[in-house]
């Protein structure tokens, strides 16, 4: 068989990396968690391609884009009251709800 190793694999220390300040750090170690090893390091393989630069180039790419939306700010979350018409909704709904089990038992009663 023909077989070829091109298999790339990159690994990236997170927690020891100097070009992130502690704040950004701090949000991509939490939001990477499942990701990383014990020691903090991000290990990313890529074999998608039949050469190994090409792979190289395509770990680059996870990493980058895993970078990105893990240092991307969640937006904050709004509260929002329900309106007028959902909460009249709801209340029709509960009533068509108990006249349907109303109707059920009455059907079961022996008359």
């Amino acid at each position: 068989m023909n077989k070829v190793n091109s298999k790339a694999t990159l690994r990236w220390n997170a927690a020891a990396s100097p070009s992130l300040d502690s704040a950004l750090k701090e949000r991509l170690l939490r939001r990477l968690a499942t990701r990383l090893t014990g020691q903090g390091a991000l290990v990313i393989h890529s074999q998608r391609y039949r050469d190994q630069p090409r792979n190289i180039e395509d770990c680059r790419e996870k990493l980058c884009q895993l970078l990105a939306a893990a240092l991307t700010e969640p937006k904050p979350r709004k509260k929002v009251k329900p309106g007028r018409a959902a909460k009249a909704r709801r209340l029709q709904d509960k009533r068509d709800h108990a006249q349907k089990k109303a109707r059920r038992a009455w059907a079961n009663e022996e008359h």
